[in-house]
């Protein structure tokens, strides 16, 4: 059942989630307020080498057995764990083979693999909190400052090549990487939220091209309503989320949160127009909905218009060349409509702006390691560099999955042109990606929580419970609230 919330900024539920991430961040403060941010293993101290022996004798030499010489000591390999959610874990793996082969004495366990996203965090915060033996794992942005707050991970600058690692990164993935002036991690990939369309349908209402405004995506999704274009009910599947709210936002030139993580979203009228447009957009001129082909609609051609991650563009468009989960996968080939799928620059509520927000999957450390020098080898190289200084796994990942990269220097190479043909537009996606910001308010330790009441917040809004305007004033304050209460519980 859907909770209704009150005209005073909250719910029990609201405020129930406050006390647990209050209670749950303490208790990992506890558990590690005995050390901070470990620095790399140094090496050992070299043995001050002894006083030579005297020279053997002639006749002790003569006398002397002939021994064969000793065995040399072999050092068994360190093995260490990663643990990561289930996207292509045999790919995963045969990287992970690499990765032992130019390190020999080092072997990797796993991967540890279970469902991605709060699921993960879950399962790694209980981990973390009950001691359990981890080493590298994946770590998404918006539990980052969590992490690094609760020290359960590592600061990586003093690591060698970290630094120059930093220097390839995109702005906005610096900004992700790093804490409070500290690295925390290496990059998985990049994921910005892209505009996508059905070409074929916009052929069929005789349009120039897509929507650069959020005044002719309404135009354009009304006339394909209404000319029932492939039988199209509603040009865009579901109903307004919390998170495209945000990229419209931030599309349109803005941001949420101030440097010093205020809400500056809650006193904007655009923010709040944003939030009333589109929800007359879903119970008004009902472009949005749902079709009875379910999620799928938008790859089977019921629906027209589609935001999501850029690297599921290759799949959809029949161009990816292997499955992407243990479980319940999507098609490789796609649906109905692959082929006719493309993306554009994201349109706006602003003239001649554009942008997005865009997550940042990253490799960290676990401060609990016993190996952290071999761990930062691993996520260096399945993050950074290999061997011969390439971004060998990084641009893996693009090549064979669409999967997006967070370093310049691989912008632009004839590689990653020629690799898009037939599934992507290059140019309209860079356009997107110097524009991209971090998803909003990621910097907050207690981000991921007041994200699930605030998207819950929408939903009320969509549902006609809660009034767009009502809706953000009690998205600000209990932002407000939440961080608050941490900074009074970290005093």
């Amino acid at each position: 059942m859907e909770t209704m919330y009150s005209g005073n900024g909250g719910t029990a539920r609201s405020r129930r989630g406050v006390l647990a991430f209050g209670i749950g961040l303490a208790g990992a403060g506890m558990l590690a307020a005995c050390g901070g941010d470990a620095a790399p293993a140094a090496a050992p101290t070299a043995a001050k080498p002894a006083a030579p022996a005297p020279a053997p004798t002639a006749a002790a030499v003569a006398v002397a057995p002939t021994a064969a010489p000793a065995p040399a000591a072999t050092k068994a390999p360190v093995t260490i764990k990663l643990a990561m959610w289930d996207y292509n874990p045999a790919i995963v793996r045969q990287n992970l083979d690499t990765f032992e082969q130019e390190n020999p004495g080092i072997k990797v366990e796993g991967p540890e693999t279970g469902p991605c996203c709060d699921d993960y965090r879950k399962r790694m915060n209980t981990s973390m909190i009950a001691g359990e033996r981890n080493d590298a794992m994946y770590m998404r942005d918006e539990d980052a400052a969590e992490w690094a707050e609760a020290k359960w991970i590592l600061a990586l600058d003093s690591f060698p090549g970290a630094a120059e690692l930093d220097k390839d990164e995109y702005p906005f993935v610096s900004e992700q990487t790093h804490y409070k002036g500290k690295k925390y991690g290496t990059i998985y990939y990049v994921g910005p939220s892209v505009a996508m369309y059905n070409m074929e349908h916009l052929k069929a209402i005789g349009a120039k091209g897509p929507p650069a405004t959020f005044d002719e995506f309404r135009e354009q999704a009304v006339q394909i309503k209404r000319q029932k274009v492939n039988g199209i009910e509603f040009p865009r599947f579901g109903k307004p989320s919390e998170g495209e709210l945000e990229t419209w936002y931030l599309a349109s030139g803005k941001r949420m949160f101030d440097d010093n993580l205020e809400p500056i979203f809650g006193k904007d009228p655009l923010f709040k127009e944003i939030v009333g447009k589109l929800f007359q957009a879903y119970t008004g001129d009902r472009i949005y909905g749902e079709d009875p082909s379910g999620p799928t609609a938008f790859d089977n051609g019921k629906a027209t218009y589609n935001w999501t991650s850029f690297y599921d563009l290759k799949r959809l468009n029949g161009k990816a060349t292997a499955a992407g989960c243990l479980s319940n996968c999507p098609a490789i080939a796609g649906g109905a409509a692959a082929g006719q799928l493309m993306n554009f620059v994201n349109p706006s509520f602003v003239a001649g702006k554009t942008g997005t927000q865009a997550i940042c999957r990253q490799y960290a450390l676990a401060s609990s390691s016993k190996f952290p020098q071999e761990a930062w080898k691993l996520i260096s190289y399945m993050g950074g560099k290999n061997k011969e200084g390439k971004y060998h796994v990084a641009n893996r990942w693009w090549v064979e999955q669409g999967l997006n990269y967070g370093y310049k220097s691989m912008d632009g190479t004839p590689e990653a042109k020629k690799s898009v043909e037939g599934w992507g537009n290059l140019d309209d996606y860079s356009k997107v990606m110097v524009n991209a910001s971090p998803r909003p308010g990621v910097k907050g330790p207690w981000s991921a929580l007041w994200r699930t009441d605030f998207a819950k917040m929408i939903t009320d809004v969509m549902d006609g419970k809660l009034a767009a305007n009502d809706a953000v004033d009690q998205g600000a304050k209990l932002w407000t609230t939440m961080k608050e209460k941490f900074e009074k519980d970290k005093k």
